[in-house]
């Protein structure tokens, strides 16, 4: 988990993808509070990606997790009113 911590601190190609396998390991590892923050991560800060719906229904199953609202930032707004 270790590892994940440090690569989602530093600039990747693909930060939703090591922040989902950082909430992953912290799910599995009994850490709830750094998964939700994981999870949430990649569901708000990357609303485009393949893994943002799957991040917010892992969030949503979390026990301990507040419930997560609907993004409203305008990109995302944007992008709904394209589909």
């Amino acid at each position: 988990m270790a590892i994940y911590e440090a690569l989602s601190k530093t600039p990747s190609a693909m930060p939703d993808d090591v922040l989902m396998r950082l909430a992953n390991n912290a799910k599995a590892a009994g850490d709830l509070e750094k998964a939700a923050e994981a999870f949430g991560r990649v569901y708000y800060d990357f609303p485009t990606s393949e893994l943002a719906p799957v991040a917010g229904a892992e969030y949503n199953l979390l026990p301990t997790a507040q419930r997560l609202g609907p993004r409203t930032d305008p990109a995302h707004v944007a992008l709904q009113d394209v589909e």
